[in-house]
């Protein structure tokens, strides 16, 4: 019962003064600062480094780049035969990867102090990020390490950038992460005997 108090206490200082309920249950939308509500995340599923597309729960639209040039923006593209959606994740340690475009081999990346509505660009330099699934299986957040915001968008408009966004409960700001083939061109040279 003192968890649920403290949890209660915490809560309203949330931007709308939303109450937190009784430990156990459902976190509550619309509590856009609470902390607290990391106790009712999945934490048991890890992605193997590989080659994926990164597609937004809500609007189902890809992260997409476009461009190679340091510092072009992440945005919003609806079809999924675009190459510049194609992304591979590294997994490091403890929840932590490193997420390269295919096409362009630049990484995802954002400022060393990340805030709110901050943009992801692309970038020849690394950027380790946290993957995590949540609740609902398959749907995952991508925050930096250092801070709990998360990539989301706020519209499902072709060109949308994708920005760091609150609360990660909200499926604008859910990707599922799928598996992707890349197929290699045969080589044509002719095999060693």
């Amino acid at each position: 019962m003192l968890h649920s108090v403290a949890l209660r206490l915490h809560c309203t200082l949330g931007t709308n003064g939303v109450q937190h309920p009784a430990a156990g249950q459902a976190y509550i939308r619309g509590c856009t600062y609470c902390l607290c509500a990391t106790i009712h995340r999945s934490r048991n599923m890890t992605l193997t480094s590989g080659t994926y597309t990164i597609r937004n729960v809500y609007y189902k639209t890809y992260a997409t780049l476009k461009s190679a040039d340091e510092a072009a923006r992440l945005i919003s593209t609806p079809h999924g035969n675009d190459a510049g959606r194609i992304w591979e994740i590294k997994y490091l340690a403890d929840g932590k990867y490193t997420i390269r475009n295919h096409k362009f081999q630049t990484y995802a990346h954002c400022s060393h102090h990340a805030v709110a509505d901050e943009q992801i660009v692309g970038s020849t330099y690394e950027q380790e990020w946290a993957i995590q699934e949540e609740a609902q299986k398959n749907h995952y957040t991508i925050s930096p390490i250092e801070v709990e915001i998360f990539w989301g968008l706020t519209s499902g408009e072709e060109g949308t950038p994708v920005t760091l966004r609150r609360p990660f409960t909200d499926e604008s700001n859910q990707w599922i992460i799928t598996a992707h083939e890349v197929h290699k061109p045969e080589s044509n040279h002719p095999a060693k005997k």
